[in-house]
């Protein structure tokens, strides 16, 4: 299934940053719960995505790992610029986002291998 890294990662990391505020911390700033929420409902949307693109047989566009590596990249600074309750929440935060920005490049670095293997057979065919 062509996407599924960034599928899964976008799944797995989506799901806890929805569920995380309400089961695992105990409090949590406003902002920071909001952050959370909104990040890991549009992760759990790209999951969504990459899920029906592959099922069609098509592939990932270059779009949904450049969106969560953006999500990564909010998630990561945003405990330090919104300030955090908790180690645990910040920490969860960082770690998450440092996640999903890994996801991203592995995503882009396969996709680029995969497009060089499909120019050098389009140059062997001719």
């Amino acid at each position: 299934m062509r996407g599924n890294v960034t599928a899964s990662a976008s799944a797995l990391f989506g799901a806890w940053l929805v569920v995380a505020p309400f089961a695992v911390f105990e409090a949590t700033l406003a902002p920071n719960f909001w952050s959370d929420v909104l990040a890991g409902v549009s992760l759990l949307a790209v999951a969504a995505y990459s899920v029906v693109r592959a099922l069609r047989g098509r592939r990932l566009t270059p779009a949904a790992p450049v969106f969560v590596g953006l999500v990564g990249v909010l998630q990561f600074v945003q405990p330090f610029a919104v300030g955090s309750v908790s180690a645990a929440n910040r920490w969860s935060d960082v770690v998450v986002g440092a996640l999903l920005v890994g996801v991203a490049l592995l995503a882009h670095r396969s996709a680029a291998a995969r497009n060089e293997e499909s120019a050098r057979a389009q140059a062997d065919r001719r």
